[in-house]
């Protein structure tokens, strides 16, 4: 994209990409049976856009890229890969999700804050809010509600399923009329794994 000065930029997150689980079809399911029963526009994240942020850089111009991936691969390769639990189920503004679980010791929520700072010594804004791990599976349309008690008990206590991390991706934005859609910029594979 380009600004009225011609200048290019992208808007841009690091994340962990999540491949597809099928025990979340159930919880698509009954959210678009919700969506039917209540009249609610909701919008299912496709499959390939599943992740969990691990950091929100916004706006970035094109000549700075190249700093997000240097700082990103010299994080993320430092980083011993983790595995991470699947559970629950909530929601926040306009957003479904379903919770992510760590082992007592934090790995994702370390390496999202070291991701932060170093990206804060480079130059990009840090994250003033703490960091909450979520993988976002629908959007709400504004105005828009599902009866989020009853999706709490049904799906609550629910054990979705493990998901390794081995890998950090660079992801563009951009907004569409059906939705946001993600490009994969770059990847970089954590401490002892490859590709």
């Amino acid at each position: 994209m380009a600004d009225r000065n011609g200048a290019g930029w992208q808007r841009l997150f690091l994340g962990i990409p999540v491949p597809s689980v099928d025990s979340l079809q159930e919880l698509r399911q009954v959210l678009l049976t919700l969506t039917a029963e209540n009249g609610a526009a909701m919008r299912m994240v496709a499959p390939p856009d599943l992740h969990i942020t691990l950091k929100f850089l916004g706006k970035v111009a094109d000549p700075r890229v190249p700093d997000v991936t240097r700082v990103m691969a010299q994080v993320v390769r430092q980083w011993p890969s983790l595995a991470l639990s699947l559970e629950g189920v909530g929601a926040f503004g306009n957003a479904i999700w379903v919770g992510v679980r760590e082992p007592v010791d934090l790995p994702l929520t370390g390496l999202a804050a070291e991701l932060d700072r170093q990206m804060g010594l480079a130059g990009f804004a840090e994250e003033t809010r703490p960091y909450r791990p979520h993988l976002t599976v629908a959007r709400l349309a504004p105005g828009a509600s599902v009866p989020l008690p009853e999706l709490q008990a049904r799906f609550g206590e629910r054990h979705w399923g493990k998901l390794p991390v081995n890998q950090v991706h660079l992801y563009a934005s951009r907004t569409l009329p059906t939705g946001a859609r993600y490009t994969v910029l770059e990847t970089v594979y954590l401490a002892g794994t490859r590709a």
